[in-house]
């Protein structure tokens, strides 16, 4: 039996044994921030496309739904898991697309955001499923996701940007494309044949490794006349020497165009402002990059403002297969540099266009199917819009 004095000496030790760990192996400690079983059905503030879950735990909807929350033998630790199914009853070509997207969840004073999940899959389950994350739910960033296996495992941590800290409504969306037709004549495109294939999902988990320096009451974007205002407030500041302002095109590419000195160290409410009074046309994103004086820094959640022409470039067809077609409401004056970006900002495709060209084409053949960015800049005039391009 220890003494009163023991303990303490012994929980020192082991305090002091666990930081020096910490400090000599770089381990970063994982603090759960949200967590999802599936035990009370399919969650609230969750959708899928095409609508229509089976809930077995609250006895919603049809076996039929290409979605369903089921029990699995074997489980995993609990008992509920989200069960999505490779069928396509409507003979969609390339094929039926499925998605399953969270609801929204707050990371406002958190940084260092990761996931990770556990899943299995049936071995006639072929389609890949692809994991994306959005701060607004309009733009979406690629995670790289392993694929399941036919036993039960636990993803490793997927790292999630610094722009995923301090947002008011992270989301994230699972989706995949069906193979089993009805035109390959296997009866698989029923979803109520248990033929077909599943995926499930279970204990789907979100974590935070680092509270941020500081707390952002508000941050707004907004249109006045020819200019851009942008107004942020900060409840609490540790160790700030300055906030960066970042503005892009497109969401992914950030450019800085100001800085604004922060206020240190403060417990007091600061306010901040600055005016952009060269936006660009269309579509303008913005976020602060906040600097600590050791260089560390955290992002704030993105304001996206339109300027100005809001149809000022057009595409077809959508979705591409072979050629993009690029219709410009206004004649530019100088010569277009045109490139395009896969969802994970890497170029991909690039050329120019003479001045005075108001169309042109995009030869998208050699690119994978998926989702990308093409970004035009002819002298002051930049912007961006997503197109998606099929086989």
């Amino acid at each position: 039996m220890f003494s009163q004095q023991s303990k303490v000496f012994h929980l020192i030790f082991i305090l002091a044994a666990f930081i020096c760990c910490i400090s000599t192996n770089n381990v970063v400690a994982q603090i759960l921030l949200y967590e999802e079983g599936f035990e009370g059905g399919f969650p609230s503030g969750w959708s899928s496309i095409p609508t229509g879950v089976y809930d077995s735990v609250n006895m919603v909807g049809s076996q039929s739904d290409r979605f369903s929350i089921t029990i699995s033998v074997p489980s995993p630790a609990g008992g509920n898991n989200l069960l999505l199914k490779n069928c396509d009853p409507e003979d969609m070509s390339p094929g039926d697309y499925h998605e399953v997207q969270t609801g929204t969840y707050s990371t406002i004073g958190y940084s260092g955001i990761r996931v990770r999940v556990r899943h299995r899959k049936t071995g006639s389950f072929n389609p890949s499923i692809t994991l994306e994350w959005s701060g607004n739910g309009v733009d979406w960033t690629n995670l790289t996701y392993p694929n399941a296996v036919s036993g039960w495992s636990q993803t490793s941590f997927l790292n999630l940007p610094g722009a995923a800290n301090n947002l008011a409504a992270l989301r994230f969306r699972f989706y995949y494309t069906a193979t089993n037709l009805p035109s390959n004549n296997n009866n698989y495109e029923n979803c109520d044949n248990l033929g077909i294939g599943n995926y499930r999902l279970d204990d789907f988990e979100i974590y935070y490794t680092s509270i941020l320096p500081i707390s952002i009451l508000h941050f707004t974007a907004k249109a006045i006349d020819d200019e851009i205002r942008l107004l942020w407030a900060t409840a609490t500041e540790t160790n700030n020497a300055y906030f960066s302002l970042e503005r892009s095109a497109d969401g992914v590419q950030f450019d800085e165009i100001a800085q604004v000195p922060g206020a240190g160290n403060s417990a007091v409410t600061q306010q901040y402002a600055y005016t952009d009074r060269a936006p660009l046309s269309g579509a303008n994103y913005y976020r602060l990059r906040q600097v600590d004086f050791d260089g560390a820094y955290s992002f704030s959640p993105v304001r996206r403002v339109v300027f100005g022409q809001t149809n000022a470039v057009r595409l077809q067809p959508v979705p591409a297969i072979e050629t993009l077609q690029v219709l410009l409401d206004e004649v530019p004056s100088e010569h277009i540099a045109w490139s395009v970006y896969d969802q994970a900002g890497r170029l991909v495709l690039n050329g120019y266009e003479a001045e005075e060209t108001a169309q042109f084409d995009v030869d998208v053949q050699t690119i994978p199917q998926g989702v990308y960015m093409l970004r035009l800049t002819s002298g002051q005039f930049m912007h961006a819009v997503r197109f998606v391009k099929q086989q």
